[in-house]
């Protein structure tokens, strides 16, 4: 098949589906697939670098980004993808479009359903109840006008885990059956991967190298939080339980292991150095190839205290 991804960044600072839209696209190829993935530059306030005038191949993967703006603030806008999708959408078998809020969706499910091109629509989280309740108004008035639309068309939706599901039950632009027996589309639960690099165990020197970059770790017992800093990963709990722990135990270290782009980590340094504890704690920034599996390996506990998940893929790695 010839199979079209849409999704409005790969930027890692949106966490989940820029992660994982690119591995399912490069085990697809790997099943023999056509893939394509069409998306923007955008990356918060800033532009990728990125080529926008040819595509990029990685993995028999074919990228294509597209000129992108934040307008509004955190709406990601392309008439490059707009022109893009209205020319090339027929050439593909079906489309797999990723989130609910955005341009990228609007874009991609118009054109699918112009040209009779199938489409499955995966919000990945951001139908949780907990993310709705911010910015209430706007997603209404979004919802009523695009998504609802998008939704009712589509040939299927797609979520990663059964509370996932349950949970978006309530929102309302989800299609549901009514008494003239309109077709609306099923819903299916498609678990996330985890890609074969995460079984491979870290090499002792990564460790090493480690242990050498972060020395105050050193002849500690490591609390390990991987992810963004962000309002959604529970760290305010995650502060406040470590700061009653490591008042009764003086070997415990707290990683946190990720970007700030939200300056959220900002309140963490707070909190901890209002409880003078800020020396016990490490903040790493993001971590890249083996470093990862390093901190993991290196790690007592590993500690994800979200609001709101739809699959977790952190506590899946560190399985």
């Amino acid at each position: 098949m010839k199979i079209l991804h849409v999704i409005d960044s790969l930027a890692t600072r949106y966490g989940g589906p820029s992660v994982a839209c690119p591995a399912l696209c490069k085990e697809l190829a790997r099943q023999g697939h056509r893939v394509s993935i069409y998306t923007t530059n955008v990356d918060g306030d800033q532009l990728m670098n990125v080529p926008l005038d040819r595509p990029v191949w990685d993995a028999g993967v074919e990228f294509r980004y597209f000129q992108g703006w934040t307008y509004p603030p955190g709406y990601k806008f392309s008439l490059p993808l707009w022109a893009a999708l209205k020319q090339n959408v027929r050439s593909f078998d079906a489309a797999h479009v990723f989130s609910v809020f955005s341009f990228s969706t609007w874009a991609a499910s118009h054109h699918c359903r112009k040209h009779g091109v199938p489409y499955l629509l995966h919000p990945h989280g951001s139908l949780d109840p907990f993310l709705r309740r911010r910015h209430p108004v706007r997603k209404l008035v979004y919802t009523s006008l695009v998504a609802k639309r998008c939704f009712r068309h589509a040939s299927a939706l797609l979520f990663n885990s059964s509370e996932e599901m349950r949970l978006a039950a309530g929102w309302p632009g989800m299609p549901h059956p009514t008494a003239s027996g309109r077709w609306t589309p099923r819903s299916a639960i498609v678990y996330v991967g985890v890609e074969d690099e995460w079984f491979r165990p870290a090499s002792s020197a990564s460790r090493e190298n480690f242990r050498k970059r972060f020395p105050e770790l050193k002849g500690r017992r490591l609390v390990l939080f991987f992810g963004r800093l962000s309002f959604k990963k529970g760290l305010d709990s995650l502060t406040a339980a470590f700061i009653q722990l490591a008042r009764h135990l003086d070997d415990v270290h707290l990683i946190l292991a990720g970007p700030d782009f939200e300056g959220y980590g900002a309140r963490v340094r707070r909190w901890l150095g209002n409880a003078g504890l800020i020396e016990k704690a490490t903040f790493t920034g993001t971590l890249i190839g083996e470093e990862r599996f390093a901190a993991m390996q290196e790690a007592t506990v590993f500690v994800l205290p979200s609001y709101t998940e739809n699959f977790g893929q952190s506590v899946a790695e560190a399985m």
